[in-house]
């Protein structure tokens, strides 16, 4: 198990448990969709895992870099689909 501060709480949760897993815990909290997380100051993917534990934040879409993240994502999405549409 690791140790993970969220919000000024500590909270445990397995070492295998993906930062989506644990976002969705808290999903209620926040206003808008969150896409990334924040783990120990840096920007991290929802799909890593809580590993070591430590200071875990979410952003969302009300924010730029959630924004961001999201506009990134369906433009990749697009590209992907362009591809499969006309493979060379």
């Amino acid at each position: 198990m690791s140790e993970v501060l969220i919000n000024g709480k500590s909270y445990e949760y397995s070492r295998e448990t993906t930062l989506e897993a644990v976002a969705r815990d808290f999903m209620m909290e926040y206003d808008g969709k969150i896409v990334l997380a924040m783990k120990n100051g840096v920007l991290r993917e929802l799909i890593r895992t809580v590993g070591e534990g430590g200071t875990l934040s979410f952003i969302t879409t009300k924010e730029a870099a959630g924004i961001d993240t999201y506009e990134r994502s369906v433009i990749f999405l697009a590209v992907r689909a362009i591809y499969d549409l006309e493979p060379e």
